[in-house]
């Protein structure tokens, strides 16, 4: 499928479904300025979130409507679970992600990027 280039954030964000699926690698990969703007809608009726190893707080996982399937329960992990967050545990360790990641087959995938470095002569 052909879709057209996203030039910000909010394009990113809108491309989410309110019943979608979601994945996302885990800490240093996970993009956060679209998870943190992910919170900031308030219409989610079923959005699956994959990932593990949370490197910060998002609102996202507080909202209704959101669960977060995770293979590794990190420290914000910990915390939203026990704020009452749909927080869900699946066993897994990291020869195991892919596998579960190919079961669920996300219809969205969002990783943390930079532009290419060029060099110099």
């Amino acid at each position: 499928m052909w879709l057209m280039p996203l030039s910000t954030i909010d394009d990113a964000v809108a491309r989410v479904g309110t019943s979608d699926t979601l994945a996302v690698p885990l800490g240093p990969g996970i993009p956060g300025a679209f998870l943190h703007a992910l919170g900031e809608r308030a219409d989610f009726e079923d959005l699956e979130i994959l990932g593990a190893l949370l490197n910060d707080l998002y609102a996202v996982f507080t909202l209704p409507g959101v669960r977060y399937r995770c293979g590794f329960f990190g420290p914000a992990e910990r915390f939203l679970r026990d704020a009452g967050s749909d927080i869900q545990y699946v066993p897994a360790d990291f020869r195991r992600f892919a596998p579960i990641i190919e079961a669920i087959r996300p219809r969205v995938m969002a990783v943390a990027t930079s532009p290419p470095m060029l060099r110099a002569g």
